[in-house]
Order: C-alpha cells, then structure tokens, then sequence
C-alpha cells in the first residue's frame, strides 16, 4: 500500500486531471442516453414466450393496443363524432400504426331486403354532421351486442378508439406521438370532451415521463441530504466537497457508459444514481475519516494521507468488494433488467472505489493538512464530535448486557420469520401507479364501462375457413367467455357466426365449406379483417379483452386456458357422417354427441348467467335427436299450409304462379297430402295446377324445395322444443334474451348439419376404420399476450431472486472468511447480514409488500452494502484488539473511529434511499423505503449484534493483548480491567467514584 501511495502523492495533479478529463467525457456522453420501458425487452428474445408473441405481431401486424378514452355528454354528438373522425383518420396515417378501430370507421353487419350487407357504421362523412341521422346511429349503435361496451358505454357517455401499435414500432415513442397527434388534432380548448388514453403503451409512455422526472427530482435531493450529512459529520468544505465529487465523477461514468453502449434506463433506473450516491459516497467518507483522524500525526497533507490509506484501504477495498459482489450476483438472473442494473451498478461502485482511493486523497496531498477530528488528539466540536458520547456509552452498554443483545436479536427474528412464508411475487402493472394518477383513473373507467384493457390472446394455426376449423374456434372462442369471465371476446368465428345469425337466426358457424367462404368473402378488403385472420387464412386470433390484473390471476387465467384447450380444443378433426356409423353404434354416437353440445350449451348459458340444472333429462333428449331424420309428417296441416304458401309467394319460388287464387289452391292441397314426398307433391301439383304441368323442370324444383322446406321447418319446430327444454332445464327460469336465443339455436342446429366433428381416433372407434388422410383438419393452439409477458417475468423473478441471494450469500462468505482468515468468523461476520434478511423478508410478507422488479433487488443490496459494514467493524476489531487495553477500551476505539464511519455513511446511504421514497411509483417507494430499512439495520446489526457475538462465542479474537511500551490514552477508569468484574464496578459506583473519562483517541499507526 505504501508503493500506491506514492504514487499518488507523486501523481497528484494528473489524478485529477484525468478526473476532470474523464467525467467530462462522460457527461458528455449523457445526452444520448434513452429510456426503455417495453417489459418484452426485459426477457430473453429466445424466450419461448416472447418469441409466441413476436411471431404473432409479425403475422398480424400488432400485439399491443393503446386505447383512447374520450367522455363527452353524449358521444353521438355531431362535434364529438367529427372530433372521432379526424382523430380515427390521423391516428391511421401515423406510420407507427397497425390499424385503428372507432365508432366511425367499424364495420356493420346487418341484414336487409337484399340480404347480408357488410359496410361501415358511419357510411357518408355527411352522416358526422347530421344530427337526425346520429341519433337513428346512436339508437342503433347501443342496441347492437357488436358495439355497446366495446366502443360506446351503454348510456353512450364515452367512446374509445383502439389505436393497433404496429409491431416493429416502439410502442411508448408512438403512445407520445398519440397523445401529441391528439392535442394537434382536437385541442383541448376548441373541444366539449375529455380526452384520457389507457392501454399498455400509454402506460408505458406514462412511465417514461415518471422515470424522466424521478432522476431530475430525487438525485437533486439526494445530493443535497448527502451535503447536510457531510458538513454535519465533517463540519468543513472539503469533507462535504471531496467525498461529493468523488462519487459523483463515479455516477456520471457509469452513465456515460451506459451512453456509449447503447444500453437503455429501464424502470428501475431512478434507483441507480441514488444507489451510487448514496452507497459510493461511503469510500470517500472513510478515506476523508481516516486522513482528519490521522492529521494529528503528520507535518502535512501528504503525511496523513499517506498513514490513511495504510490504515484503511483494505478495509475500503474489500467492502467495495462485497458490495461489487452483490450487485454482480444480479447478472446471473435470467430478466435483462437486472443483469443491467447489475452490471452498471457494479461499475459505478467500482468506479466510486478508484476515485475515493485516488481523487479524494489526491485533492487532499493539494489542500493544507486538514483539521483533525475531535477526540484524536487535535480537540475541539469538530467533524462529528457529538458521536462520541453516544458512541462510548453503546460500546459500555454492549459490553455489560450481551445476552439481553442476542435474546433481542433472537426474539425479532423468531416473530419475523412466518412472514417470509407469506411473501410471494406479483407483477401488477396499473399497481405501479397511484390511486389519482391518469392511468389508474382511465383504467377504471374501461374497466366499469368497457371490460378492461389488456388484450388476451389465443393464436390457432390451420385451415381457418374449413367448417370443421372454423366451428372448433368458435367452440373455443365461447369456452374462453367463461374460463374468463369475460363477455369481449373476438375472433373470425364470432363475425362469421354473426353474419349467419344476421342472414339465419342461427349464431353458428355455417356447415359447409361454401357457406362459410360465401360470408368470409363478404368481409375481404376490411382492415378489420387484418387483425383477425391472415391474408392465407392460416393463422387466427382469438382475443378477450380484460382488467389490468395481478399476476396471481393472470397465472390463474394462463391455467384456466390451458386446461380448456386440452379438453375442449380437438387439434385434428375429421366430419363423421351420421349414415356412416353401424346401427349399433348410434347409442355410442348419441352419448358422444349429447355430451360435446352440452358442454358447449352451458358454456352459452354461463356467459349469459344461467346454469343448467337438469343434465340427464336433457342428454336423453339431445341423445334421440341425434341422427335423427326431420319428420314432416309431424307438423300440422296449418303449418304445413303456411310454409307451403310463404314459399309459392316467393320471389325464388321455382313455379310462375301469378293468381293468387291458385296459390292458395296449391298450399291447401299440398299441405293435405298425408305423406309429403317428391313424387306425391309433384302429382298433386299437376292435378291442382294443369296450367303448371308444361313447366316440368319448375315442378320438379318446386317439389325437391317444398320438400326440403317441410324438413327445415319440421327441424325448426324440433328445436324450438329442445330450446324450451334447455331453458327449463336452467336457472334462473324465464326467457332468453335474443342474443343467447341464437346461440342456443346456433348449437342445435349442428345437430342438423348431417355429420359430427370427431377426432380421427374417435372417427375409427365409431366406424372400425380410419379417416381418409386427406379429410383430416389439423390445428395448432397457444397463449399469447402482454398476461403472459406479465406471468414470465414473475416466474423470472422468483428464479433471479433465488440465483442472485444464494450467490451472493456464497461469494460473500467466501470473502469473509478469506479475510478473517476463519471458518468460523466467516459465518459470525455473516449473522448480522441473515438478520438483515430475515427482518426485511419477514416484514414485506407480514405487510403484503410483494417480491416485484423492484423490491427483488432489496436482499442482494442489503448484502451487498450492509456487509460493509461489518468488514469495517470485524477489521478494526482485530486491530484495537492487538492495541492492548481492556475489552472496554477495545470497543470504545472502534467504535470511535469505524463506528463513526460506518454511522454517517449508513446516514448517507439511508438518506439516499429515504429520498427515493419521493418516487411517483409505488414500486420505486417500496423500494426506497425498504431499502432504508435494511440498511439501517444492517448498519446497526454490524456495531450491535456482531461485537457482542464476537465478545461471547470467539474471545480469542477480541482478547486484548499487554498494552504496547510507552504512554497510552487512557481509555478507563484506573479500576476498569478485565479482572475487574461488574459486581467491582457497581460498588465503586456506589461509592461515589465520579472519575472521568478522557477524549478517545485511536492506536498509533493501526488500520480500521
């Protein structure tokens, strides 16, 4: 050490004029520096979970949606939907957006005289400016499933506007264009609305702005606590100055770095310069401690600085050690985030080391010899001379109540420890933010009127405009209203179902392969489209809207799904036809059949709040239906009548009849046929009609429709009967609404469709031979979304936490008992660090504070930091007890020399910490507060706990030693030996012994 310090009392003003050169290099650099808050970034890109969602943005165009909210007193209005309009048009011009979905540009599906017409809700720009022509839009609008609590509230006070961030834009740069675009685009004061934004890349840019300006308000205040810690502790300019800049030159490094590799802030960034701050000022504190305690025994700066860094470098050099250890252990987690943090933390520490071990004393060697401390000899109220009487009267209350010391340490840590048991992770993103924050309060308001934000995801793989396909998602997409509890659930099926309810009565999925293409080709050309299926249509989504939640319900919800796609989703399908199955295996068809459509009825009825209450009498009546032939003869000669004439009135009818008294005629005598085939229908037209038998092709029709047409109607009424089964069969009794009607008819009019979707396995049990291989459908399924983004980073986090402590732990202990040179004081030196976490784990869990991405980095930092502690403490120790003097004397001069140290930088550190507490983040707060905490009692761990472990189980070490030749401070009284014992001290109490004490001052020539 004595070669280093030569060195830099000789190379005094290239220190620092390196110092200088190179933190103004790095400030330089600090302008470039970027916040990421994208929480994808955070995880690995080979991440299976990520690269799910990668594949799906890339397929679809985006994964996140951000959501503008606008409250008005009645959205139909024609100044809010204009407002709508220009917003709706600019937000799709803007090149980091995928697709924008509002009230003015959604497409409607409704049926007309000519059919199925597919067009946009708003179909004329004139319509935005008409205010008759709004309100028949706003009756219609509410009244439609399709829109109200998705893009209008029921009572039609707020609107929202789903902005689809393209996915290879940066979702929070494009949230801040948003919300200028808007500003631009509708300005605050020419508008009668109240513009709020939510969605995760609002809250992302939300967050930027709250990191911007945490590290623009609380490294202010952290510096100017550091300052009133250091003129209070040191009472001079160079003990607030020198220690400041030496850590400071350290932060602005670390950044500049950070710059000059491109490494983004993240989240947790506002806590790296307060760490540094806070804990690096620490090396300058003791170097500028040890220099003032020894300037009394130099002819000039250069002197003391010298004998300073024989005393204390060691000590500085293996905290910092530690404490580089413990912010290094974060680069073994798996979350990006933390090895950052971990990483550049780590150098500034290191960097705060060099500067504290060459700047500080190099600026000292250039300064006159410094004043020295109080109570070393220099007298005097100087630099943190009030410690000393707390300082003395700790180290003679340790001494004489040690067992008191550890059954109270004993005690805490006993009713701490169940609390460890309750902690758990969590990852709740709108938790970050407060009660009346906008995030918070626009979530709500989607919440209540809309159903949520967080866009849920199911990505299927396979021929999605097969029937087989195309019913299994739709099967799938109603399973997921109730696994979820959520009624916004969109996919190509729902739009493919609703159009055949719109054309049909019926919300299902057509049965043939034509039906669907003639719908799906009615919504080709549609942005909307994009977002739901593939221009192959190979690829779909299946997407729930939901709150922003914990992680505890995403797991939930992650579990819910997988077991509904392993049970309900058929991976491979193959059309049984019924007529294909033996006579003898239609009971096991039924039964099969039964079973499957009600699962799917009581999924149908859950989502509309009905349950089914009577299971067996309705299988037994799905089970006969099955297979079963449409009976004609069943319908009355009334209804036959009705159908037949509804049909002859026809403009299809396939028979030009212009009287309407022969249409009459017809209907009368055809419904009184007793068995209505082809052959008897044709023969009772040419009889009842003569003038119609020329037309021998349109007899022909006629009879091959009317006969078709009989069995549909004969069908219709059959389900009608086994609809009003289902809902007697349900509670609550009464009728169904019209929406849950269709559904419920949706579903039995599979049992029409002349086949049933079964697996292959299933196809060759029922048949006894396999499926022709080209007949076999074939799918793929997988989550997907932002939840589960949320529920990986959770299990990361639990797995760095683990990796990051056991390491830490383990390099740290190493270092202990390296530097104890025993086994044994490695593991006492290391009981005030597992006390440490003891209290903090076991408090966090008693107070529900989750394990999150930042309170995960609290046991590393307490380790880290708090272990510094102790090395001073066990350090000096070892020196005063080779000093000589009694056990008194020993912990007197520790504790007025390192343990002053080690209070004003826990003061400095806990300040730093304290401050972050200012954060607007609830996270950040947890941390700071907790942060604070630990390190408080780590600090008071290493001058409490260990000194009086240490006095009790290993003596050997603190023993004192026969006081060195020569005078001495005298340290006691003359009657306060190691001979002496309590009894013999409170007797000479008693008898009026009033002796005091002399100023402490440290041994001659020792290190801390």
């Amino acid at each position: 050490m004595e070669s280093v310090a030569n060195f830099i009392i000789r190379y005094r003003k290239l220190i620092l004029a390196l110092s200088v050169v190179v933190s103004a290099g790095a400030g330089a650099l600090l302008t470039q520096l970027k916040v990421d808050t994208d929480f994808t970034n955070y995880i690995s890109p080979t991440d299976p979970v990520i690269m799910q969602l990668k594949e799906v943005g890339s397929a679809f165009g985006s994964n996140y949606t951000a959501i503008v909210l606008v409250e008005s007193g009645d959205s139909f209005a024609p100044e809010i939907m204009q407002g709508i309009d220009r917003l709706t048009r600019a937000y799709q011009d803007h090149p980091g957006v995928a697709s924008v979905v509002s009230l003015t540009n959604v497409v409607d599906i409704k049926k007309t005289d000519l059919g199925l017409e597919v067009s946009d809700l708003v179909p004329d720009e004139a319509v935005l400016s008409d205010p008759a022509a709004l309100a028949d839009l706003r009756r219609y609008a509410l009244g439609k499933p399709a829109y109200a609590n998705f893009l209008v509230s029921p009572d039609g006070r707020f609107t929202a506007l789903y902005v689809n961030i393209a996915e290879n834009a940066r979702k929070d740069v494009v949230a801040s264009e948003l919300r200028d675009l808007t500003e631009t685009m509708w300005p605050a004061e020419t508008r009668s609305a109240q513009i709020s934004f939510a969605g995760e890349p609002m809250l992302l840019n939300y967050l930027n702005h709250i990191i911007v300006r945490d590290m623009a308000v609380l490294v202010p205040l952290v510096i100017m606590l550091l300052v009133g810690i250091l003129y209070c502790s040191f009472r001079t300019l160079r003990g607030v100055v020198l220690p400041l800049a030496a850590v400071a030159v350290a932060t602005v490094v670390t950044f500049g770095i950070m710059a000059l590799t491109r490494t983004p802030l993240t989240i947790i960034a506002a806590i790296m310069p307060v760490v540094l701050l806070s804990n690096g000022s620490a090396y300058g504190i003791h170097m500028l401690n040890f220099i003032s305690l020894n300037s009394d025994r130099a002819s000039d700066s250069a002197g003391a600085v010298r004998i300073a860094l024989r005393q204390v470098a060691v000590p500085i050099l293996l905290s910092a050690v530690t404490t580089f250890i413990g912010f290094m252990s974060f680069v073994m987690s798996v979350l990006t985030i933390f090895r950052t943090f971990g990483l550049f933390t780590a150098i500034g520490i290191a960097a705060a080391l060099v500067f504290a071990l060459t700047f500080v004393p190099a600026t000292v060697c250039c300064l006159k010899l410094p004043r020295a401390i109080a109570g070393s000899g220099g007298g005097g109220a100087t630099a943190a001379s009030f410690l000393n009487r707390p300082l003395t009267l700790m180290a003679h209350a340790l001494h004489d109540h040690r067992r008191a010391v550890l059954a109270a340490a004993a005690l805490v840590t006993l009713a701490l420890v169940p609390g460890i048991f309750r902690l758990h992770s969590d990852f709740d993103l709108l938790g970050f933010f407060s009660q009346e924050s906008e995030p918070r309060q626009a979530d709500a308001v989607m919440t209540e009127e809309f159903g949520g934000t967080v866009a849920y995801m199911v990505h299927l793989k396979g021929p999605v405009r097969d029937p087989l396909a195309l019913g299994e998602i739709y099967r799938l997409h109603k399973h997921l209203r109730q696994a979820l509890c959520s009624p916004l659930v969109n996919s190509i099926a729902d739009v493919i179902a609703e159009m055949n309810d719109s054309l049909n009565g019926q919300r299902a999925i057509p049965a043939t392969r034509a039906g669907v293409e003639s719908l799906y080709l009615l919504m080709e050309g549609k942005d909307q489209l994009n977002r739901l299926v593939t221009p192959a249509a190979d690829q779909t989504l299946i997407t729930a809207r939901l709150p922003q939640m914990s992680s505890a319900v995403t797991d939930r919800n992650v579990a819910a799904v997988d077991l509904l796609i392993q049970e309900k989703l058929r991976l491979q399908l193959v059309a049984l036809p019924f007529e294909a199955v033996p006579r003898d295996r239609l009971p096991e068809l039924g039964a099969l059949v039964a079973g499957e459509l009600l699962d799917d009825l009581a999924a149908d009825l859950a989502s509309a709040g009905r349950t089914l209450t009577d299971r067996d009498r309705l299988r037994s009546l799905l089970q006969a239906a099955v297979g079963a032939p449409a009976d004609a003869d069943a319908l009355s000669a009334d209804d036959r009548r009705r159908s037949i004439a509804g049909y002859l009135a026809a403009a299809d009818c396939d028979l030009l009849i212009e009287e309407q008294a022969v249409r009459d005629a017809l209907a009368e005598a055809l419904a009184a046929l007793a068995e209505p085939t082809a052959d008897a229908i044709e023969r009772q037209i040419r009889e009842t009609a003569p003038a119609l038998a020329g037309d021998a092709e349109g007899v022909e029709l006629a009879a091959a429709s009317i006969v078709r047409l009989l069995a549909e109607e004969a069908t219709r009424r059959e389900h009608e009967r086994l609809l009003g089964a289902i809902l007697a069969a349900s509670a609550p009794a009464g009728e169904a609404s019209g929406a849950l009607a269709s559904e419920l008819r949706g579903e039995l009019g599979r049992l029409s469709a002349g086949y049933w979707p079964v697996t292959p396995e299933q196809y060759a049990g029922l048949t006894g031979q396999p499926p022709p291989a080209a007949s076999v459908v074939s799918m793929t399924a997988a989550q997907t979304g932002p939840p589960l983004v949320y529920g990986t980073i959770v299990e990361r986090l639990s797995q760095s936490q683990i990796n990051s402590l056991v390491l830490c732990l383990a390099l740290v202990m190493i270092v202990m008992v390296i530097q104890l040179r025993s086994l044994k004081r490695g593991l006492i030196a290391m009981v005030p660090i597992v006390f440490t976490l003891a209290v903090n784990f076991g408090l966090m869990g008693y107070l529900g504070v989750t394990l999150n991405l930042a309170t995960a980095l609290i046991a590393s930092l307490a380790i880290g930091i708090g272990i510094d502690y102790t090395i001073h403490t066990a350090y000096r120790i070892r020196i005063e007890a080779g000093q000589g003097g009694t056990l008194y004397g020993v912990l007197e001069r520790v504790f007025l020399s390192t343990g002053r140290a080690v209070l004003i930088n826990a003061l400095a550190v806990i300040a730093g910490f304290v401050v972050i507490v200012a954060s607007e983040l609830n996270i950040i707060k947890q941390f700071g507060g907790l942060s604070a905490l630990s390190i408080g009692i780590a600090a008071g761990s290493a001058l409490t706990i260990y000194p009086v472990l240490v006095m009790t189980f290993d003596r050997r070490y603190i023993a004192p030693s026969a006081p060195a030749p020569g005078p001495t401070s005298q340290l006691h009284r003359a009657g306060d030996h190691p001979a002496d014992g309590r009894a013999a001290r409170r007797r000479r109490r008693r008898a009026g012994d009033s002796g005091t004490k002399p100023d402490i001052q440290p041994s001659p020539g020792g290190t801390p």
